[in-house]
């Protein structure tokens, strides 16, 4: 009997241990009570190629201008690659 509660006392202070909290990403965590137009990466994308047209070759979270953001990187039908940044508090796009 005593065996029995020893391990699950073991077990009881090992498990809490082996999980850990989800992080949040850093847009999802500065965007916490405040509306965003544009809220994924696919929805960032979409904007970009609907500006620029080409092929995505890399989409990633990002700080425009201060907010949370997206900065996409594509290849036009001419080859020239474009860094298309998106920000997702206004939606604003901003090409180079």
């Amino acid at each position: 009997m005593k065996i029995t509660r020893i391990l699950t006392l073991i077990m009881v202070m090992l498990v809490p241990a082996t999980f850990q909290p989800l992080q949040a990403s850093p847009l999802m965590a500065a965007a916490q009570g405040a509306a965003l137009k544009v809220k994924s990466e696919q929805q960032a994308v979409s904007l970009a190629k609907g500006k620029y047209g080409g092929k995505v070759l890399k989409v990633e979270s990002a700080r425009v201008n201060g907010n949370p953001g997206y900065r996409v990187k594509l290849v036009t039908s001419d080859g020239r690659v474009m860094h298309v940044k998106i920000d997702a508090a206004t939606g604003r796009i901003q090409g180079d």
